[in-house]
C-alpha cells in the first residue's frame, strides 16, 4: 500500500530562542510558484553567508492544524 505521510506539525522540532533564522507566515492567497522561487532564491543566499541550511519557523507548520485555536492563543509565547 502507499506510505502516509505524517502531518506537517509532526514533521517540525522545538528550537530554542534564537535558533530559528526566519519567520514565515503561510498565505493561501500568495502564488505558490513565485513563493517557492522566492524562498529558494533567499535560502541559496543564507547558505552561501552562513554555510548552513536556515531554520524556518513557518506558521503552517509549527502551528498545530489540529489544535488550531489552542495553538492561535500561545502564538505570542511560541513568537517570543
Amino acid at each position: 500500500g502507499q506510505q502516509q505521510r505524517k502531518p506537517l506539525y509532526d514533521r517540525t522540532h522545538l528550537a530554542k530562542f534564537g535558533e530559528v533564522d526566519i519567520f514565515l507566515s503561510h498565505s493561501w492567497h500568495d502564488d505558490n510558484e513565485l513563493k517557492w522561487q522566492a524562498l529558494q532564491v533567499w535560502r541559496k543566499e543564507f547558505i552561501r553567508v552562513h554555510g548552513r541550511e536556515p531554520v524556518i519557523w513557518l506558521d503552517k507548520a509549527c502551528i498545530n492544524q489540529r489544535k488550531i485555536e489552542e495553538n492561535l492563543a500561545c502564538l505570542p509565547t511560541f513568537l517570543s
